[in-house]
């Protein structure tokens, strides 16, 4: 049974693929807008009531798809759920947009020496 939970999460799989699939070298700022998607699509599951780490995880270790983005999908993942669900959809859409911002910053500085 396919479920509205297994289409975010082959959704957010979707989207931690994106570098992995160009055809051609990405640009540092895209490959971190790539990133921060990824980033955001993770944390919006995490905030969707009754969602869980097992299912999550258990899809990016299964994953062919994510190549070199394979262990930092993990770390997203693993970022997303130390952080709180929320029940108010305004507190929901701050945390997401927090997080993948912060994974957007993370990254522009990682290849550009903390500008």
């Amino acid at each position: 049974m396919f479920t509205m939970k297994n289409t975010l999460l082959a959704s957010v799989l979707t989207m931690a693929s994106l570098p992995v699939m160009a055809a051609k070298p990405l640009t540092n700022e895209v490959e971190c807008m790539a990133i921060s998607q990824t980033a955001e699509r993770i944390m919006a599951y995490r905030q969707t009531d009754g969602n869980t780490i097992g299912p999550m995880f258990s899809f990016i270790v299964a994953a062919t798809n994510l190549g070199e983005y394979k262990e930092l999908t993990k770390r997203i993942v693993i970022d997303a759920f130390k952080e709180p669900s929320y029940g108010s959809d305004k507190y929901k859409a701050k945390a997401i947009s927090e997080f993948s911002s912060e994974y957007f910053i993370d990254c522009l500085e990682a290849y550009n020496g903390e500008l």
